[in-house]
């Protein structure tokens, strides 16, 4: 986290994800899509400055 920001790193299989947040686990809503061709991304989530509570999860 910098300057309240999450900053979120993702590590998987080479490919393009669609990354998901949600303030419980009812209510899924995507934020980024992001392509690695490497397999890692590093990605800050600068809406979530305002959120008691965010979770994350991503689909590919």
């Amino acid at each position: 986290m910098t300057n309240k920001i999450p900053s979120l790193q993702l590590t998987g299989a080479p490919g393009t994800y669609e990354i998901q947040a949600a303030s419980n686990f009812s209510n899924w809503f995507p934020i980024r899509t992001v392509n690695t061709p490497t397999g890692t991304a590093t990605l800050a989530d600068s809406s979530a400055t305002n959120a008691p509570a965010r979770f994350y999860r991503t689909a590919q």
